[in-house]
Parts: C-alpha cells; structure tokens; sequence
C-alpha cells in the first residue's frame, strides 16, 4: 500500500508517497504545473490516490468498501467558494 511521507524544505512541510511496493518509486506529490511537492494535505492524497490508480487500476480502500470522501469534499468546497456548502454534502 502507498505511503504518504512528509519532508522539511524552505521551512514548509511537503509531502511525497512512497510507491516502492506497487512498482513505482518515491515522488513528489506535485499538483499540475507546479514544480514543487504540494504543502495542502488534502491536495496530497487526492494526488496519492490518483497515482496509486495509475499505478495498479484500483483506488486505495476500495476493497474494503470505504472510501473516505470528507478531504475530497473539503477541497472541493475550498476550491469552490460559494458554489457549495457543507449543508449538501450530508
């Protein structure tokens, strides 16, 4: 299972995952066109669950039958101000 891993740089926090058990390797989480490993933990594992199904053609706790939408949602919500609350999400 891919790990989510943090790293100190320029006195921010950024985070990576660690693919080595899947066949890939250890990256840095970047969102599109950036060049840096993103710092939102949120954006993190969106980007670590995206490169975990690239990788082996299934989402992480799909097998278990949960998957955790509250991040996802909570950046989408971010992302989008205004547009939705959290009053229809539940």
């Amino acid at each position: 299972m891919p790990k989510l891993y943090t790293r100190n740089q320029g006195g921010k926090t950024r985070y990576y995952g660690d693919f080595r058990d899947i066949g890939g390797g250890q990256l840095a989480l970047r969102p599109e066109g950036s060049t840096r490993a993103t710092d939102d933990k949120s954006v993190a594992q969106r980007l670590l669950a995206e490169k975990t199904l690239e990788l082996t053609g299934r989402v992480p706790g799909a097998d278990s039958g949960v998957v955790a939408l509250k991040d996802f949602a909570n950046l989408f919500i971010r992302d989008n101000p205004g547009d939705v609350t959290e009053r229809w999400l539940s």
